[in-house]
């Protein structure tokens, strides 16, 4: 999840692969997630600078994509991807912690 935006009461957010819009409140808790069940922001961990930028490239992909041919993953998406689940897992916040804090 790529987060996009904030104001005093919202924190905007979009999952990479389905451009999937989020919002949370400042709690940490998503106040809209579509269909999907609610989710909370469980760490803001800053990613090394080479993952965040695959990241944005493949965010970038996924909202200007024509074809399905334009989202094929790269090697570097193919590697980090699957690895950013346990970067973020092990990174929490703290227990007390809002994101906003």
């Amino acid at each position: 999840m790529l987060a996009y935006g904030a104001d005093e009461n919202s924190i905007f957010a979009r999952l990479v692969t389905s451009q999937t819009k989020v919002e949370f409140g400042r709690d940490g808790t998503s106040k809209s997630a579509g269909d999907e069940d609610a989710c909370k922001i469980v760490s803001a961990a800053p990613l090394p600078t080479h993952e965040y930028n695959v990241v944005l490239g493949l965010d970038r992909k996924m909202r200007l994509f024509h074809s399905l041919d334009d989202i094929r993953l790269t090697n570097d998406e193919k590697d980090v991807m699957p690895k950013l689940q346990k970067f973020y897992e092990s990174r929490p916040l703290p227990d007390d912690e809002s994101p906003h804090d």
